[in-house]
């Protein structure tokens, strides 16, 4: 595991019905990836502004146990693939020691909106 966050559902994280919606799982994935990011001193602002930025291209979310509103849960996060331009990345979302939902996204590096190699600074920091 690189890092995990703690999280309560609140109103705008969940549908009618009052549990998660199904995009929020992805916005929690991002929130951690970028509080990973800040936690290893990089600079997410600085990645865009200089246009070299690990865009996702593909999301996956698999819903296991209701999540709903106030519940409190915990995301942890791993790097399950690094490949020469695209890293693979899993999240876990618990509710009480339950796994009650997991993502995947897989992220390829760009430079200029071209696939590149990811670089070894970066390739480092998603090893555990």
């Amino acid at each position: 595991m690189l890092h995990k966050e703690r999280y309560v559902l609140n109103i705008q994280h969940v549908d009618f019905a009052g549990v998660i919606f199904f995009p929020k799982l992805f916005d929690f994935c991002q929130s951690i990836f970028e509080a990973f990011l800040k936690k290893k001193n990089v600079n997410i602002h600085q990645l865009i502004k200089r246009k070299t930025i690990p865009f996702v291209v593909k999301s996956q979310g698999e819903y296991l146990k209701p999540l709903s509103l106030g519940d409190e849960m915990e995301v942890s996060m791993e790097c399950a693939r690094i490949g020469e331009t695209s890293f693979t990345m899993h999240f876990f979302f618990k509710k009480k020691q339950t796994l009650a939902a997991k993502a995947q996204t897989i992220h390829v590096y760009t430079k200029n909106g071209k696939k590149k190699k990811l670089p070894n600074h970066f390739r480092k920091i998603l090893l555990p």
